[in-house]
């Protein structure tokens, strides 16, 4: 319908145009249809007038644009409508306008457009399900507010938030006021920013907040995405690497401690030697000398020194699982039952001790005075940090650990153990003294308040013991120390006899092979014994001892050897040296007990075992009473 005057210039106008133009009447009939109109419908823009257009390209369903037509048509006003045409396979836009006839329509294809839409809905909604299904959490922060702009379900899992609130917040509302090396978290994240923006990809460790205030240990990995605007967004990958985290520090701890260990047990060895001279020296000296000599009130002073040096060797070995020990099946809820009176006097009157024993409790394999050992030593920091008083709790317990507890505690296989806790109410360890409480000579007291030896020493027995043992301490809120001795069911034949216990003295005339590489030692220990009446061959080492084998002929009754020397050690000169003189009785001696000969290989190889330092009557003792047994096979 085209208006008489200027109305062919509109007509070409409108043929011209590659947008569809209509023009509909009141019953939804074309009156006008362009060529742009009519060339989908593959006819002359006059075969459709007349007609209704779903009548031309008839679908199953009531199209978009028959609704937003006939609703104009009806008096409603303009609207824009997007159809798809089934019968073309096309995607068309509409723009549907009222007008005194009936209703003007605009249309055009946007086929191109809409496939271009659709497959980016689609792309975006793959990245979606694919951040979502990552096992990480993933955010993206616009570094020009700071502001969090988009995150995975894994993010608001890993800092406890709903995604509302995680969008109104920054990275550094997430964290501490400090990051790792004490850097303020305000300055570490504009670093970050910075790196970020001269194009380099970051990864760093970020201490943040996570659910209920517990401190998180992330690895973040952040790289800038390409932006059209202004905005600077990067999309970090978070990792929660606080268990690893955790179990790599426990890792160090234990190396650390071990590596403390050997060095102990290597000091407490050199200690035993020297002292073994001091100790003989002042016992010779003793005896030749009358009672009431002005003399010897000095060296029995000297004596207990040298007693009480002895003392702190032991508890290094111990620490250094050097210590010998004889462990029986024990019943610790009855143990600690039998030295609660003990335990009580030691914490004096203004702590009270609490039990809280398990009955029954399973058996565990352990050397009861290692259990007092712990028990004295734990009980004896639980007072030391209550200078006002307080409480202590003792509690024994039948535990099974799980594999999420050998998780989160580096080193503790699963299974079932006796735990044994001691809890005080008093100050809390710091958190800088945590880290070295079982190293020895490390003590937080005044220096007349002890040596630091009493937490090493707990250490070392529970390891020795195929134990572990975990402290837990909060500033304010006292201390926890748990330790969890393996459960037994097998019984142990005990040794009740203690050398030190036997005859003060013994003489012999017997042949007496000694082999020490210590010159002080050797000398001191032969002097002992040739003055109780034994010939002695001596060795400096265990070459020299074979040699002297070899040239005497006459009868050696007992070597009396050392056990860790250079080159070859005391039991490997016993190996080569018992085809040649079967008979010939073994002693061991050495600093580091007999620790050393646990093995199956040494069973029934040796007669007796001598611990340096060793007094002079013990050493006569052991010597004679070998020298007396009947003999043996071997």
């Amino acid at each position: 319908m085209v208006e008489p005057g200027g109305g062919v210039v509109v007509a070409d106008l409108l043929e011209s145009l590659e947008e569809s133009v209509t023009v509909y009447d009141r019953d939804a009939r074309f009156v006008y249809a362009n060529a742009a109109a009519a060339r989908p419908f593959g006819r002359p823009a006059r075969e459709l007038v007349g007609k209704r257009p779903w009548d031309l390209a008839p679908s199953d369903e009531v199209s978009p644009f028959r609704l937003a037509l006939e609703a104009v048509l009806a008096g409603g006003p303009r609207t824009r409508t997007t159809t798809w045409v089934e019968a073309w396979n096309r995607w068309y836009e509409a723009d549907v306008y009222p007008h005194p006839v009936g209703a003007v329509v605009l249309a055009r294809d946007v086929t191109v457009a809409r496939r271009a839409h659709d497959e980016l809905a689609r792309s975006e909604a793959r990245f979606r399900a694919m951040v979502e299904s990552a096992p990480e959490a993933i955010a993206i922060v616009d570094f020009t507010t700071n502001k969090l702009v988009d995150m995975n379900h894994e993010a608001e899992e890993l800092f406890g938030r709903s995604r509302a609130e995680l969008l109104a917040m920054t990275p550094v509302d997430l964290s501490p006021p400090t990051q790792p090396g004490g850097v303020d978290s305000v300055q570490y994240f504009s670093t970050i920013r910075e790196r970020v923006l001269h194009g380099e990809a970051v990864g760093i460790e970020w201490t943040a907040i996570g659910p209920r205030g517990r401190v998180l240990t992330l690895e973040l990995r952040a790289r800038r995405l390409p932006s059209n605007d202004q905005a600077v967004l990067v999309r970090t990958s978070i990792f929660d690497i606080t268990a690893r985290k955790r179990a790599q520090e426990q890792l160090q701890e234990v190396q650390r401690l071990e590596a403390i260990a050997r060095l102990a047990g290597g000091v407490a060895h050199d200690f035993n030697n020297m002292l073994t001279v001091i100790i003989a020296g002042i016992q010779l000296a003793l005896h030749q000398l009358p009672k009431d000599h002005v003399a010897c009130e000095d060296l029995e002073n000297a004596m207990n020194a040298a007693e009480r040096s002895a003392l702190i060797t032991r508890q290094l070995l111990t620490f250094g699982r050097n210590q010998a020990a004889k462990p029986r099946v024990l019943d610790v809820t009855a143990y600690i039952d039998r030295v609660a009176p003990v335990l009580r006097r030691l914490v004096g009157e203004d702590v009270e001790i609490v039990l809280d024993l398990a009955r029954p409790l399973a058996n565990t394999l352990i050397d009861p005075a290692h259990v007092e050992q712990v028990l004295v030593n734990l009980v004896a920091n639980a007072r030391d940090a209550m200078p006002k008083g307080g409480r202590i709790t003792i509690q024994t317990a039948n535990v099974v650990l799980d594999a999420e507890y050998e998780r989160l505690h580096n080193g503790v296989p699963p299974g079932r153990y006796v735990l044994v806790s001691v809890a005080d109410t008093g100050e809390g360890i710091p958190p800088a003294a945590k880290p070295h409480i079982f190293e020895p000579f490390f003590t937080t007291k005044a220096l007349d308040r002890g040596t630091g030896l009493g937490l090493a020493t707990v250490y070392g027995i529970v390891k020795a013991n195929s134990g572990h043992i975990w402290v837990y301490s909060e500033l304010g809120f006292g201390s926890t120390f748990k330790v969890y001795l393996p459960m037994a069911d097998a019984t142990l034949p005990s040794d009740d006899v203690d050398a030190s216990q036997r005859a003060m003295s013994a003489r012999g005339t017997e042949t007496i092979l000694l082999v020490e590489d210590d010159d002080d030692v050797r000398a001191v220990l032969r002097k002992t014994l040739q003055r109780a009446g034994y010939t002695i061959i001596e060795a400096k080492n265990a070459g020299e001892a074979l040699l002297v084998v070899e040239q005497h002929h006459d009868t050696i009754h007992v070597m009396l050897t050392d056990v860790v020397m250079s080159r070859m050690t005391g039991p490997q000169l016993v190996a080569r040296l018992r085809p040649i003189r079967p008979q010939m009785r073994i002693v061991y001696i050495s600093g580091y007990n007999d620790a050393r000969l646990d093995g199956p290989e040494h069973v029934g190889t040796y007669d007796a075992m001598l611990t340096k330092p060793v007094s002079n009557d013990v050493l006569l003792a052991c010597i004679r009473d070998v020298l007396d047994r009947a003999p043996g096979p071997r």
